[in-house]
This record gives structure tokens, sequence and C-alpha cells, in this order.
């Protein structure tokens, strides 16, 4: 995927908003470590008969696609990708409300490219459901998903880099009332300052698919550097900053 550790990191935290629990706030816990890498949630989780669909290469959620929900992900392939351009070993535990049991997926990629040449069954990997696993964060949660990358690719893991990329890609969110933590920092909206008095509001809809886009634009109150255009943003996530083709 090619993902810079803030990026990939920032693509796996949007699953976390696409667990949401109805309407309530969404918490998300992001652990960088030597060794490993967490991102925790309290998400309505994955079902025993679900999760090892999801955990398919670009498997299509008809979940997803079908039920009118705004959500951020839909081929499936952001988790796979971002995990592994951070690290060769990779697993997922999950759990959804009334099933009582948790279940757990996990894939290292040197094993897995052992398989090179076998047939069939050669390329099928087992989830594994249980009343509780020993190094799971989410056994004692009523429902939610934790992601795990081991054998890192690379040395140095700076949070400053991350905290700063998740604090401008989900700015929407962080100015709701959902919450991140980069180990135990919260993080706060990334400010843009403008003139007041330059403000203009968007409400239109434009093009032949009728897009509908909303914001505002503004004359930044500062100009020296190269911190100006326009952010996109698509259902709360940052997807291109400071466009500046117009």
């Amino acid at each position: 995927g090619s993902f810079t550790v803030a990026e990939a990191i920032a693509e796996l935290v949007a699953n976390c908003f696409d667990a949401r629990v109805d309407d309530s706030p969404v918490e998300v816990h992001v652990q960088i470590k030597e060794t490993e890498i967490w991102i925790i949630d309290k998400g309505k989780g994955m079902t025993k008969d679900d999760f090892p669909q999801r955990m398919r290469l670009a498997f299509k959620d008809p979940e997803r696609t079908n039920s009118g929900k705004k959500i951020k992900g839909m081929y499936g392939l952001g988790l796979k990708t971002a995990c592994a351009s951070l690290g060769r070993l990779w697993g997922v535990y999950t759990k959804a409300a009334g099933e009582g049991e948790t279940h757990h997926f996990e894939l290292d990629l040197e094993e897995w490219s052992s398989r090179s040449g076998q047939k069939g069954s050669g390329w099928e990997h087992e989830t594994v459901s249980k009343t509780s696993f020993s190094e799971s964060p989410i056994d004692g949660q009523e429902s939610g998903t934790a992601v795990y990358v081991r054998n890192l690719r690379g040395k140095d893991f700076f949070i400053g880099p991350v905290m700063e990329k998740l604090s401008k890609s989900y700015k929407p969110h962080l100015e709701s009332e959902d919450k991140i933590w980069v180990n135990g920092n919260l993080l706060i909206p990334d400010e843009i300052e403008i003139r007041e008095d330059s403000k203009v509001i968007l409400d239109e809809k434009v093009g032949p698919e009728n897009y509908h886009i909303t914001g505002w634009l503004g004359v930044g109150s500062t100009s020296n550097d190269s911190s100006f255009g326009v952010n996109i943003y698509r259902e709360g996530q940052l997807v291109e900053a400071w466009n500046k083709d117009w």
C-alpha cells in the first residue's frame, strides 16, 4: 500500500468510525510501542459468521453497500493493506454485542508467503472463537474490535506525526463528540486560522451525479507557508489536503 506510518494508522482508525454503535460517540485508542501497534475501539464488532468473510481480501460487504449507511470503507482493502505496510504479522480481536465470545484472526505474512505454489485449501486461514483470550483488550467490553501489528517494518515510530495526521484527518469527528487517544494523549481537532469576516458557507449540489458539497471557504490569517487551498473531506475523513487545482 506504500502508506506512511501515520497514513496506515489513519486508515485503520477509519474502520473504527464505520463500526459506530447507533449514534453513540466513537472512542478509539491508538497504542504505539517499540514492538507493536494497537488500534482499539468499542464499536459494534463483528459476529462469528461475518468475521471470516470480512477478513477476506477485497470482500465487498453487502450490508455496507446496500444499507445506505454513510461509511468510509467499501471494498475490504484498507485494513489489510494498512497492516501489511506497518508490519509482517497482524491480527484482529473482535466481539459483537450479545454473542459472549471473542473472535480472533492472525496472519503471519512470512508464513503465508511460504504457501506459494499450493492450491485450494492451502490458502485458507482459520478464525478462532473463545470466551476469552489472555491478551485481548476487548474481552471485558460488550463489543468492539482491536487490531494489532507486530514484526514492524520500521524501528522508529514517532507519535507526533501520527497525532498530527489523525487530528487533521478526522477534524470533523473530533469537533463532535468522537474521541481519539494516542498513547494516552487525547487529540484535539486541527485548527485552521482564517479571517472570520471572510467565511462563506457552502451547501450545493453539483455535477451530473448531484454530489452534495458542504463546508466553507475563507481567507487565511497567515501567508507564510503552503497551507492554502481546499481541504476535501468524504464522510468526515480528509481525503486530500490543500488542493490547489482551482
